[in-house]
């Protein structure tokens, strides 16, 4: 592509890399520690004619919701057992709302037809109002209602009650 003078990395996140989320904490560390390399990726190669997107994914319909390709690892007995419950049920709601892979498809074909040396874009309704709602919000209230929508337990209701000495 550098030879070529022009071409397109096309760098999938989600939604995950906008704000940190809840029991998905190192996924969504990942996620945003790899926009931040689009990002400055996007100005070392630019002076080469190329250019980067980040295409921000919402729920598209793939194996990582099937339960025989995705293990889970949840203590649904231990400490986190309320915020496992609590995600269960949003997850099946997630699931359930998720779109066909071919609109993702459709996003990424026309993402490679950007020319902006960076170009970021949401694919799919969740990612649309998280994107806008992380531009508009501050972090604590975009964290308040993350919590609300998923039934989180609310901030030290699960700390221990008696601190030994």
């Amino acid at each position: 592509m550098r030879q070529a003078g022009r071409g397109r990395i096309v760098i999938v996140s989600s939604v995950g890399g906008i704000r940190g989320m809840p029991a998905t904490s190192l996924y969504s560390a990942t996620k945003g520690a790899i926009e931040r390399w689009a990002e400055a990726l996007a100005q070392e190669i630019a002076p080469f004619g190329l250019g980067v997107t980040v295409l921000t994914a919402g729920t598209f319909r793939t194996d990582v919701y099937d339960e025989n390709y995705t293990q889970d690892h949840a203590d649904r007995q231990g400490p986190y057992a309320p915020h496992h419950a609590a995600l269960d049920r949003i997850g099946e709601r997630v699931i359930r709302s998720a779109k066909p892979p071919e609109q993702f498809a459709a996003a990424l074909e026309k993402a490679l037809e950007k020319d902006a040396p960076f170009a970021k874009h949401a694919v799919g309704s969740e990612a649309h109002i998280m994107l806008m709602a992380s531009r508009l919000m501050p972090a604590s209230a975009l964290h308040s209602i993350t919590r609300a929508v998923t039934g989180l337990p609310r901030p030290h209701t699960l700390r221990a009650h008696h601190h030994q000495r």
